[in-house]
């Protein structure tokens, strides 16, 4: 258990590293594929507005190695893909299995099974959406061969886990752009983009600021420097979840596993961002920022949108569960509503908000929407 443990650690690590060096995609969808024996995993990417300001082609696709022509199929086999609006519209993080949703006897009569699947010897799959916005949409799958079981539930999650690692490495890498993040990330870089960008240590302590930074911590807007540490402008709270967050940060990655690396801010005026927090482990690509270090990007709303699902688990500790149900719930969905919506029992579903409410110190359904919208709405 404990080197499974460490195995999944190293892929996060390695997620992250994408985060400085995109190229490395293909290696990372490869150990995603070996750790659940597929066949291939894929992270697919679409930009809806193609002349916007994302330094993307209008679809991206990186995969383990697989057969692109047979990739490149399925956007002319959309009609035909079974459960296919439960997938393109899915929530955030919200795995979907294809033999969990319906049986393989009703699956193999598909015509999509007899023209995509069949001939590839392909069986189950997993898909987690990691982007969804007017802009861009993003999907992670693990495809199964057909000689493998159908994926678990346990599977399920953990890829659920990894979509949320995915999505942060690609949001950096945005912020940073593409371009310059080949130049490893160099402070003359840093300095050159509109983002701020700060790099703290251990106990929050400053070692470098870009320009963008400085004129942000002159200001004590959002940030401020207190005696040398990074803290925010306003919020206990928030400073904790940014010391907790910069504490995993740059204990490494193996305290990255299951743990959000987002964490709300609130500016003089009334204003609001978020920070996103990426690991520079000791020995990596990332090291070349600063080694033991992590490095703390201010995402204002102008700038992306800060994701609800990573600001509950930061904040709470969450499990990616928890924190769906959570959003879903403060959305105005009821527990039968969510089960529906999740594929899972009502249950289930009140087991997770009992643990919500524990860990937020509420004792009802209205004390949990009451906080998850006191931080969400005016980012999310």
């Amino acid at each position: 258990m404990a080197r499974m443990q460490t195995d999944f650690n190293q892929l996060v690590g390695a997620i992250y590293d994408c985060a400085v060096e995109p190229a490395l995609w293909p290696n990372v969808l490869s150990e995603i594929r070996d750790r659940f024996s597929a066949a291939y995993a894929e992270m697919g990417i679409i930009n809806h507005l193609p002349n916007s300001t994302l330094k993307i082609p209008n679809n991206t696709s990186r995969n383990s190695g697989w057969d692109q022509p047979w990739l490149d199929m399925i956007p002319t086999l959309l009609n035909i893909i079974p459960s296919r609006d439960r997938v393109f519209h899915s929530e955030l993080d919200t795995p979907w299995s294809r033999l969990t949703s319906m049986r393989e006897d009703e699956f193999k009569k598909t015509e999509f099974y007899n023209v995509w699947s069949r001939p590839q010897k392909l069986r189950d799959c997993i898909n987690v959406r990691f982007l969804k916005g007017t802009d861009v949409s993003g999907m992670l799958t693990v495809t199964g061969s057909e000689n493998r079981e159908p994926f678990s539930a346990d599977e399920c999650e953990q890829v659920a886990v990894l979509a949320g690692h995915v999505r942060r490495s690609f949001k950096i890498n945005q912020l940073v752009d593409k371009g310059r993040a080949e130049l490893a990330l160099q402070h003359k870089v840093l300095d050159s983009l509109s983002v701020a960008v700060v790099i703290v240590g251990q106990s929050r302590r400053i070692a470098y600021a870009n320009a963008a930074a400085e004129t942000m911590l002159f200001a004590s807007d959002l940030l401020c420097s207190q005696g040398g540490c990074l803290g925010t402008f306003r919020g206990a709270k928030q400073t904790l979840a940014l010391e907790a967050a910069i504490d995993r940060a740059c204990t490494g990655d193996a305290a990255l596993g299951t743990a959000g690396l987002g964490v709300p801010l609130l500016g003089t005026a009334g204003t609001h961002a978020a920070a996103y927090v990426l690991p520079l482990a000791r020995n990596n690509i990332r090291g070349e920022l600063g080694r033991g270090h992590c490095a703390v990007f201010i995402a204002r709303a102008s700038e992306q949108h800060p994701m609800a699902m990573e600001i509950l688990r930061t904040m709470f500790d969450f499990t990616v569960a928890e924190a769906r149900v959570a959003l879903m719930l403060s959305k105005g969905d009821g527990p039968q509503e969510i089960a529906d919506a999740l594929g899972v029992s009502v249950h289930t579903v009140r087991s997770h908000l009992k643990h919500a409410f524990a860990k937020v110190g509420v004792a009802n359904q209205t004390g949990l929407v009451a906080c998850v919208n006191s931080l969400i709405p005016p980012i999310a």
